[in-house]
């Protein structure tokens, strides 16, 4: 025969009322009787009792063993699902992380002569210039500044490449193409040198200025400039 499955709570109460109407069957059938009263042999032993005070004792009794025949409801536990991610998403999460994409280049305003803005010492923070815009920088030996110029429509095959030496040691100066191809390079220690442009740098340049010198700070101005 099948029972319905109960909590521990409607278990513990159910035995409570079981208790309590088999301590008041058990006093109905242990009280004293008058003489000549029924007697009822139960378990073994010989109780005066009237038929009501055994159905309460037996009622009591029934409750008491509820835990013999139902089964106490156990609270199922559902897994809590966590999300995965792809392996392939991970992966190219990982790959975000330790190749960050390129700073977009810093944008020196036009007009006059104008002070680079670190950092630049790297292509992918390269900042960004004018063409016949010069501007001007310090450079350490392990602290090269990157330029980069949008060629424009009319090309800058003919124009050139001014680095003018300020202070400090000699500075030098790398073009590269839009591939970041070497080019072409000139040094100075002393005022300005000039590279002609003579071959065609597709749609961008870059420009690295650098000094090999160790000790202190070389400064210089630089500029993409028509033939004069």
């Amino acid at each position: 025969m099948n029972f319905e499955t109960l909590d521990g709570t409607k278990l513990i109460i159910l035995m409570i009322a079981g208790a309590v109407f088999a301590g008041v069957g058990l006093y109905l059938l242990l009280r004293p009787k008058p003489e000549g009263a029924a007697k009822i042999e139960l378990f073994g032993l010989k109780f005066e009792s009237s038929s009501a005070g055994l159905l309460v004792f037996l009622v009591g009794a029934a409750f008491l063993s509820l835990p013999l025949f139902v089964k106490e409801k156990t609270a199922v536990i559902m897994p809590i699902e966590t999300a995965r991610e792809d392996a392939s998403s991970r992966s190219e999460q990982d790959e975000r992380r330790s190749n960050p994409p390129p700073r977009a280049p810093v944008t020196i305003q036009e007009g006059g002569v104008v002070d680079e803005d670190e950092p630049n010492d790297d292509a992918r923070v390269a900042n960004a210039i004018s063409y016949a815009q010069r501007v001007k920088g310090t450079v350490t030996k392990d602290q090269p500044d990157w330029f980069v110029m949008a060629v424009p429509d009319e090309g800058v095959v003919g124009s050139q490449l001014m680095l003018k030496h300020v202070n400090g040691y000699e500075v030098r100066v790398e073009l590269y193409n839009t591939r970041e191809e070497h080019v072409g390079w000139i040094k100075t220690s002393n005022g300005a040198k000039y590279l002609d442009v003579t071959t065609d740098l597709r749609d961008r340049i870059y420009l690295k200025v650098h000094t090999i010198y160790s000790v202190g700070n070389s400064s210089y101005e630089l500029a993409v400039v028509p033939p004069g």
